[in-house]
């Protein structure tokens, strides 16, 4: 299931993409080197064997270095069902997994600027904790598959048909530090971008600050080319307290603190804190019925069965994928 997931990936590209297949167990071998999706071997993709180990340093690695010899924005879509086991993930003479070690190994990993990693961890022993840190610095989000006949079906949504913006590079010149929410920090890079995004972040103003406060550029392509733009945010005094609260906007607030409440409930799955997850999740319910918002109803549900089925794994993907909107 799970290569047939890839093949219709593959199809579903459009013409003018590059594709290169990587398989990996104890060893990583390379397929169809940087080929249109119309000259990938997908019989060749059907020959791959299973094979124990989980090389799976090596193979971004591998894909690291694909991309740089090709020097194009990249997406490294992982499909893994088990925990690595190079780079002294597994210790000691029964090959012990070592999840703090190895996690220390994930979360330095060093991802190309222009590479995005989008991850689907299938069935239930793979490390959630380690696609979890694969998605951080990767700038991706990752999947969890219970079953591998759900693959082709999520796999071809992947694909970028309509695009609005390439190569974007949001950057900031500001005159306080700006603390982003749902991306690691600037300049933030979005390798193909379908619709529209939200990055939010939080900042002090001073105390009395009039004038220019920060400067967001952007830069991307589209259909004409190469664009940029460059945005000026301003404070001003507000005239009075009536003033002051008319310029709020409440529904960006409340989306801004349900999204940091979520972030909250992602470090507490990860500690493994369900007591402190649950109130995040109680919070979160709570945020998502004074908005009346049906997405952020929705998604408040969603992470609530996950809770109530004890599925950590789902409840941490979904949570992840949530903060960068996607589904």
């Amino acid at each position: 299931m799970a290569k047939k997931g890839v093949e219709l990936l593959v199809e579903s590209l459009p013409n003018d993409s590059k594709v290169t297949l990587i398989s990996f167990n104890e060893n990583v071998e390379v397929h169809n080197e940087f080929s249109e999706p119309s000259g990938v071997d997908l019989d060749e993709l059907h020959k791959i064997k299973v094979g124990s180990g989980t090389a799976l340093y090596k193979a971004l690695e591998t894909a690291f270095r694909l991309s740089k010899d090709h020097q194009l924005p990249s997406y490294v879509i992982l499909l893994t069902d088990g925990i690595p086991s190079d780079m002294g993930c597994m210790q000691g003479i029964r090959m012990k997994f070592n999840l703090e070690k190895c996690l220390q190994v994930y979360q330095s990993l060093e991802v190309p600027e222009n590479v995005e990693i989008i991850s689907f961890g299938i069935g239930e022993d793979y490390s959630e904790e380690i696609l979890k840190a694969l998605s951080d610095r990767g700038r991706g989000y990752f999947y969890h598959v219970k079953d591998p006949s759900e693959i082709p079906e999520r796999m071809p949504k992947l694909a970028k048909s309509q695009v609005s913006a390439k190569n974007l590079v949001v950057d900031s010149v500001s005159e306080t530090a700006i603390r982003l929410l749902n991306y690691e920090g600037f300049p933030i890079r979005i390798n193909a971008l379908e619709g529209t995004t939200r990055i939010y972040g939080e900042f002090i103003i001073p105390k009395q600050y009039t004038g220019k406060l920060f400067t967001i550029k952007v830069s991307y392509e589209d259909e004409s080319g190469e664009r940029s733009n460059v945005m000026e945010f301003l404070v001003e005094s507000a005239s009075d307290q009536g003033d002051f609260l008319r310029s709020i906007n409440r529904d960006i607030l409340m989306e801004y603190e349900y999204l940091k409440t979520m972030q909250g409930y992602v470090k507490s799955l990860e500690a493994k804190d369900l007591v402190e997850a649950t109130k995040n999740l109680d919070r979160l319910r709570e945020i998502a019925e004074q908005t009346r918002r049906t997405d952020l109803i929705q998604t408040t549900e969603e992470l609530t069965r996950s809770m109530r089925s004890q599925d950590t794994k789902e409840a941490l993907s979904e949570a992840t994928r949530k903060l960068k909107y996607q589904e």
